[in-house]
Protein backbone atom coordinates (compact mmCIF):
# COMPACT_ATOMS: atom_id res chain seq x y z
CA UNK A 1 0.00 0.00 0.00
CA UNK A 2 2.79 2.25 0.70
CA UNK A 3 4.62 1.98 -2.56
CA UNK A 4 3.87 3.94 -5.98
CA UNK A 5 1.54 1.57 -7.77
CA UNK A 6 1.35 2.16 -11.93
CA UNK A 7 -0.37 -0.16 -14.83
CA UNK A 8 3.43 -0.43 -16.51
CA UNK A 9 4.89 -1.60 -13.01
CA UNK A 10 1.64 -4.17 -12.41
CA UNK A 11 2.46 -6.34 -15.60
CA UNK A 12 5.49 -7.08 -14.04
CA UNK A 13 3.82 -8.54 -10.92
CA UNK A 14 3.49 -12.85 -10.79
CA UNK A 15 0.58 -12.75 -10.70
CA UNK A 16 -0.42 -10.57 -13.72
CA UNK A 17 2.11 -12.57 -16.10
CA UNK A 18 0.13 -15.63 -14.98
CA UNK A 19 -3.29 -14.34 -15.82
CA UNK A 20 -1.73 -12.93 -19.23
CA UNK A 21 0.19 -16.24 -20.26
CA UNK A 22 -3.94 -17.60 -20.09
CA UNK A 23 -5.36 -14.72 -22.11
CA UNK A 24 -2.53 -14.57 -25.16
CA UNK A 25 -3.08 -18.54 -25.80
CA UNK A 26 -6.80 -18.10 -25.30
CA UNK A 27 -6.76 -15.15 -28.34
CA UNK A 28 -4.09 -17.22 -30.24
CA UNK A 29 -2.00 -14.08 -30.11
CA UNK A 30 1.50 -13.75 -30.26
CA UNK A 31 3.06 -13.41 -26.57
CA UNK A 32 4.94 -9.97 -27.70
CA UNK A 33 1.16 -8.80 -28.10
CA UNK A 34 -0.21 -5.97 -26.39
CA UNK A 35 -1.11 -6.49 -22.67
CA UNK A 36 -3.35 -3.57 -22.97
CA UNK A 37 -4.99 -4.74 -26.19
CA UNK A 38 -5.58 -8.86 -24.67
CA UNK A 39 -7.44 -7.76 -21.21
CA UNK A 40 -9.38 -5.06 -23.60
CA UNK A 41 -10.19 -7.85 -26.62
CA UNK A 42 -11.24 -10.24 -23.32
CA UNK A 43 -13.15 -7.15 -21.67
CA UNK A 44 -10.56 -7.80 -18.37
CA UNK A 45 -9.34 -5.13 -16.05
CA UNK A 46 -5.91 -5.69 -14.77
CA UNK A 47 -6.24 -6.92 -11.29
CA UNK A 48 -4.90 -3.83 -9.60
CA UNK A 49 -8.37 -2.19 -10.25
CA UNK A 50 -9.90 -4.53 -8.25
CA UNK A 51 -7.33 -5.32 -5.41
CA UNK A 52 -6.86 -1.43 -4.45
CA UNK A 53 -10.06 -0.21 -3.29
CA UNK A 54 -10.24 -3.44 -1.04
CA UNK A 55 -6.63 -2.35 0.57
CA UNK A 56 -8.34 1.38 0.91
CA UNK A 57 -11.28 -0.41 2.58
CA UNK A 58 -9.88 -2.74 4.85
CA UNK A 59 -7.61 0.59 5.94
CA UNK A 60 -10.76 2.48 6.94
CA UNK A 61 -12.13 -0.44 8.63
CA UNK A 62 -8.96 -0.72 10.79
CA UNK A 63 -8.61 2.62 11.53
CA UNK A 64 -12.20 2.33 13.13
CA UNK A 65 -11.44 0.08 15.37
CA UNK A 66 -10.00 0.83 19.02
CA UNK A 67 -6.44 1.06 19.70
CA UNK A 68 -6.87 -2.04 22.48
CA UNK A 69 -7.36 -4.27 19.25
CA UNK A 70 -4.33 -6.20 18.35
CA UNK A 71 -4.74 -5.73 14.76
CA UNK A 72 -5.20 -2.07 15.01
CA UNK A 73 -1.56 -2.21 17.24
CA UNK A 74 0.17 -3.85 14.19
CA UNK A 75 -1.37 -1.19 12.02
CA UNK A 76 0.26 1.29 14.27
CA UNK A 77 3.37 -0.60 14.34
CA UNK A 78 3.77 -0.75 11.20
CA UNK A 79 3.00 2.94 10.58
CA UNK A 80 5.69 3.81 12.83
CA UNK A 81 8.61 1.45 11.38
CA UNK A 82 7.82 2.69 7.40
CA UNK A 83 7.90 6.40 8.93
CA UNK A 84 11.49 5.49 11.18
CA UNK A 85 12.61 3.94 7.80
CA UNK A 86 11.38 6.91 5.83
CA UNK A 87 13.72 9.22 7.68
CA UNK A 88 16.64 7.64 7.52
CA UNK A 89 16.93 6.86 10.76
CA UNK A 90 17.94 2.96 11.69
CA UNK A 91 16.81 1.77 14.43
CA UNK A 92 18.85 0.04 17.16
CA UNK A 93 18.18 -2.67 19.29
Amino acid sequence: MHTKQDFKTWDSFPIEKIRLKFCKPYLEVNNKASNVACRADLGRYPLLIFTNPKIVKYFVYLNNKHNDFIVKQSVLISKNLHSIDNSGFTPTL
